[in-house]
């Protein structure tokens, strides 16, 4: 299929153009959704509300981009003022490139071939910035989102999952893209994947992907498909009234668009090493109360912390926990005087330095 989608490329004049001989042929690519949809997707994301100045300083990182509509109606949408895309492979930049030669409208469009197949680095971005393909400006206002960056991806792929995992632990961290503050990431992953990053309270999705992720970001279904019917994802995605519903691709499997605004006051959280010492060690045995698990914190932990904590709360498995609870273990741990050495277990690393 992608050498088919290389010689639409290559005879189409537009964008829309191939997407219609994409259609002649039968052609299934991942995301390929009408424009009705996209719409409906935008309206639901109010776009042109949160970025106002889109046209004048809005750049948009498209990441791990295949042959998805997606970006090309995203950046119709939008206008910004750039817009990189990182092809997800040799096939896709090759249409890419065509579809930037020929279409008017992807002209603020620039690819940066250097992601493709390559294991996803802090620095990904540094060619960008210093060719001036993207000017990122820090929000200062917290209670913004960054109006010049729009982080997109497209991790539907077995070989994404890493990658976004990558990308929020990067938001945890508060380096790479997100070092600027309340940047707005939108991500496609399989509607079944989407369930280890929302993590409802008392669920088997409350893991530590779901808890890290939601300590710093706000996290929401923008749309979804669950035509294969699984009961986990109606489960959990049926929450979400107002997504919208994903019309069905042949052959495809169902996905779910995840809106993760990067959000560092969401908690106050003072300790944040032994925050995720805290939530690794509490799961280890999810189905046990919290009393029963705190002796893996070391010799004389369940005997310092059962004095500190809430009875209530010590009654509690780690999935029914919520993520100020944790806080607040990990606060009481941190001040345990007699608490074992565990420098190296809850070290998370300090942000990279620029190579």
């Amino acid at each position: 299929m992608f050498k088919r989608l290389e010689n639409i490329a290559v005879q189409s004049s537009s964008f829309p153009q191939a997407i219609s001989l994409i259609q002649q042929n039968h052609l299934s690519p991942k995301l390929f959704f009408d424009p009705q949809t996209y719409s409906k997707i935008f309206q639901k994301l109010s776009l042109k509300d949160q970025y106002p100045r889109s046209s004048q300083s809005l750049c948009i990182i498209d990441y791990h981009v295949g042959f998805t509509p997606f970006s090309y109606f995203l950046h119709k949408e939008l206008h910004p003022a750039h817009h990189v895309i990182f092809p997800d492979s040799v096939a896709a930049n090759k249409f890419w490139t065509q579809m930037l030669l020929k279409d008017p409208d992807c002209k603020d469009m620039v690819i940066d071939e250097t992601q493709a197949n390559t294991v996803l680095k802090h620095n990904f971005l540094n060619r960008s910035l210093e060719l001036g393909h993207v000017v990122a400006v820090e929000q200062t206002d917290l209670t913004k989102v960054n109006d010049s960056i729009l982080l997109t991806g497209n991790f539907v792929d077995t070989s994404g999952g890493d990658s976004l995992r990558i990308l929020l632990f990067f938001n945890q961290m508060k380096t790479s893209v997100f070092q600027y503050n309340n940047v707005k990431f939108l991500a496609w992953l399989p509607a079944s994947e989407s369930l280890k990053f929302i993590g409802p309270i008392g669920s088997r999705h409350r893991r530590s992907n779901a808890l890290m992720t939601n300590l710093f970001a706000n996290v929401d279904v923008v749309a979804y498909s669950n035509y294969g019917k699984k009961k986990s994802v109606s489960r959990v995605l049926d929450e979400y009234k107002d997504a919208v519903k994903l019309p069905q691709i042949p052959g495809q499997k169902d996905v779910c668009l995840m809106e993760f605004q990067s959000n560092y006051s969401k908690y106050d959280i003072k300790f944040p090493d032994e925050l995720h010492l805290i939530i690794h060690k509490m799961l280890i045995s999810p189905s046990n109360k919290l009393i029963d698990n705190l002796h893996l914190l070391g010799p004389g932990a369940k005997e310092y912390l059962e004095t500190k904590l809430d009875p209530e709360l010590l009654q509690k498995p780690a999935p029914n926990i919520t993520e100020q609870e944790f806080i607040d273990i990990s606060e009481a741990y941190y001040y345990w005087p007699f608490k074992p050495n565990v420098h190296l277990e809850t070290y998370l690393g300090d942000p990279p330095e620029e190579e």
